[in-house]
């Protein structure tokens, strides 16, 4: 298994990351940006622990609540997608 980390890119890291600490997002990968959807009103400390894995791995990314636009060329979901939080 750490060969295979050893061999992941730093934005498959970051994924994993996410992925392995639950937490929802929509990850959308295009060719010269991510972006990192978490849904509407989420909280403050939720957006931490987002940047928190992308400043580990040394990942650009871009963090909001929902996007539009352009086709991505991967998207990935974590921790079961966003979510809408209420206030």
């Amino acid at each position: 298994m750490e060969h295979n980390i050893k061999n992941m890119t730093k934005v498959e890291k970051f994924i994993a990351e996410m992925t392995k600490k639950h937490i929802p997002a929509h990850i959308k990968e295009y060719d010269k940006s991510i972006d990192v959807e978490l849904g509407w009103n989420y909280p403050d400390r939720l957006f931490d622990k987002v940047w928190d894995i992308a400043e580990k791995f040394d990942v650009e990314i871009d963090i909001m609540a929902d996007s539009s636009g352009p086709t991505p060329n991967r998207i990935t979901r974590t921790g079961g997608g966003p979510k809408s939080y209420f206030k």
